[in-house]
């Protein structure tokens, strides 16, 4: 999910990757990754959740709030 977001095939994935470490980590690419997760997970971000997401790890422990 997070490679085909990217567009990067060969991304390694790691917990601190944000869109200072990350090429094609724009926030159109961001939307993206974000709209797959809410879809897949079935979960929904309110904006204010979505500003204090900085970093991959940050998104998985919103997920994870959000699925208790």
């Amino acid at each position: 999910m997070v490679r085909k977001a990217f567009g990067n095939a060969e991304l390694v994935v790691e917990p601190t990757m944000s869109a200072e470490t990350v090429d094609g980590w724009t926030s159109i690419a961001f939307m993206r990754l974000l709209s797959q997760v809410e879809q897949d997970f079935g979960v929904k971000f309110k904006i204010m959740e979505l500003v204090a997401i900085r970093t991959l790890g940050d998104l998985v422990d919103a997920i994870e709030k959000k699925a208790n």
